[in-house]
């Protein structure tokens, strides 16, 4: 039997603890860190090698990958602002909501001429692996996915940051690099809102197309926005907002554009932006 045993826990998800022997049936018997011996059936329990208590940078090196394994990983580096975790070609992210100076732009030039295994992990070195695979004529695809509040926004600002940086030599086209980030506010405004879990959660899909020259630079963008949470317009759940561009509108119009409009200022007067 193997050293390590993971079992539920309504606390923390998994937890580690030792084989306790075979219970009665289908159930068996796991030694929990404080000493106390319970059962839990056969099929709820994850029996893994010691080494599965390590932290990586890289969970495809385990020998064997199973949902406690990556929870125990990704948790124990996020205590050390380690928010990246590999595994393989994917890249396991969790939102910090905060700035975590060792992962910002200046790296740039690292993941750009330096290997993989030489750094820690980042999304930057996603988007190197795509822009390397575009200089051999192969379209590249990266899927950004998670729940409310996972981060699925600023990862995409990330790549899209790194991609305009390694892909914009001067002149006109760093303007344009710049004009595709410069989309996110407006799409934000009318397509984010406030929830229980976010401030600023996106309620609706973005497929972002960005087209290269053969010499490696940018030379086009789209944007298609689909599934918006229409029904966001006209209710909320407690505790939560409508799209930003309604507050938006009533705290940055004037008072005279307000009285031309027959607007107030308080949302609260409009049940539209209150029912929440």
């Amino acid at each position: 039997m193997s050293d390590i045993v993971w079992y539920p826990s309504k606390t923390a998800g998994w937890e580690d603890g030792r084989p306790g022997g075979v219970g009665g049936g289908e159930k068996v018997k796991v030694k929990q860190k404080d000493g106390k011996v319970v059962e839990f059936h056969k099929d709820a329990v994850r029996i893994c090698s010691a080494s599965t208590l390590d932290v990586v940078d890289d969970m495809i090196t385990f020998d064997e990958i199973n949902e406690p394994i990556i929870l125990h990983n990704v948790h124990k580096r996020f205590l050390e602002d380690s928010i990246y975790t590999y595994i393989g070609p994917m890249l396991v992210s969790v939102n910090p909501f905060r700035v975590i100076e060792r992962y910002g732009p200046h790296t740039i030039p690292d993941y750009q001429t330096k290997p993989r295994d030489q750094l820690m992990p980042h999304l930057f070195s996603v988007a190197e692996d795509a822009f390397k695979s575009l200089s051999l004529g192969k379209s590249q695809a990266c899927i950004i996915s998670g729940e409310s509040g996972a981060g699925k926004t600023e990862a995409t600002k990330i790549i899209l940051k790194y991609l305009t940086v390694v892909a914009t030599p001067s002149g006109s086209e760093r303007d344009f690099s710049k004009a595709i980030l410069a989309t996110n506010p407006i799409l934000e405004a009318f397509g984010n809102a406030k929830t229980v879990r976010n401030n600023n959660s996106s309620r609706f899909g973005k497929f972002i197309r960005i087209m290269f020259n053969r010499a490696g630079s940018i030379n086009g963008a789209k944007i298609d926005n689909y599934l918006l949470e229409n029904t966001r317009i006209v209710f909320q759940a407690p505790g939560e907002r409508n799209y930003h561009v309604f507050y938006q509108l009533l705290a940055g119009l004037d008072d005279a554009e307000l009285e031309k409009l027959s607007l107030s200022r308080d949302p609260s007067d409009y049940m539209y932006l209150t029912n929440g």
